[in-house]
Order: structure tokens, then C-alpha cells, then sequence
């Protein structure tokens, strides 16, 4: 398959933004033309948003870390995500090595939605943020495409 450079407008990411009763994020967090999509998924008390990567909790973090705070840490705690925290994610900025991603790449899934083609990432949103705020492209050796 032929894989080309990617550039931000064309990658987004699935986010949790409500759980049963809870909004995850705060009101107008999220301007209705920047929200690919919602849905839910597998469970009715979980909706999802797709959103561009610019637009996500991760890249708002690294751009601006004392701003974003309170809302990061609270997207981590609510979408019960184990795996992160203020510590781990301030550590991978701080020692964000672009070459990393030769061996550890994102991965993306390629959609059709509309008539436009948009990549969502199934990993790696965290280095992707850090990437396009450092303004790096994505070149073709930094990802892969997904068939999941």
C-alpha cells in the first residue's frame, strides 16, 4: 500500500465525551464545526466525539501545559485511562525523540466519511500532539495504516 506524508487536517481522534450523566469535557470545549462525528459505542451511556487532532484534550495540553491542566487530568480520571497521567505524559514531552517513531509508529485507521478520506488514530495521540505541535510533518516512516 502507498503511504504518503500526512499532514494534521486530515488525522483525528475518538475521545470519550460523556459518560452516563457526565460530560467529560467542559461546555463549548468543542465547537460544533470542529466535531467530525459522535456516536456510541458498544455501551449507550458512553458517547464518543471525533475530532481532529488539533482540537483534542493531548494537543491543547502540550501547547499550553498550565492551561489544559485541570481539563487533561480530568479526561484521564473520568475515561479511566490507567495507562496515563500529568507525570508519564509531561516525561514524554520532555524527552520527545522524533526519531522514536521509526520503530515505535502511530497507528492510524483510514475512514471514509462523507466523500472525504480522514485517518483516526487507534494509537499514538499522545506522540502525534507532541509532533504537531513541535510542527513536524508525519512522514510515511512515522506511521502505519491499520486494517481494524
Amino acid at each position: 500500500m502507498f503511504s504518503s506524508d500526512l499532514s494534521a487536517d486530515k488525522i483525528y481522534a475518538r475521545l470519550l465525551y460523556q459518560l452516563d450523566d457526565i460530560k467529560v469535557f467542559p461546555e463549548n470545549f468543542f465547537e460544533k464545526k470542529n466535531i467530525l462525528y459522535d456516536y456510541k459505542k458498544n455501551n449507550p451511556d458512553k458517547t464518543f466525539v471525533v475530532v481532529n487532532i488539533v482540537n483534542t484534550i493531548h494537543y491543547k495540553y502540550v501547547n499550553n501545559i498550565e492551561g489544559s491542566l485541570q481539563n487533561y487530568s480530568s479526561y484521564i480520571k473520568i475515561a479511566d485511562q490507567k495507562n496515563h497521567s500529568i507525570d508519564k505524559f509531561n516525561t514524554l514531552i520532555s524527552e520527545f525523540n522524533i526519531d522514536h517513531l521509526k520503530d515505535n509508529p502511530i497507528k492510524l485507521k483510514k475512514i471514509k466519511y462523507g466523500m472525504k478520506n480522514y485517518y483516526i488514530i487507534n494509537d499514538g495521540i499522545h506522540r502525534l500532539s507532541i509532533l504537531f505541535n513541535k510542527k513536524y510533518k508525519l512522514l510515511s516512516s512515522y506511521y502505519e495504516i491499520q486494517n481494524n
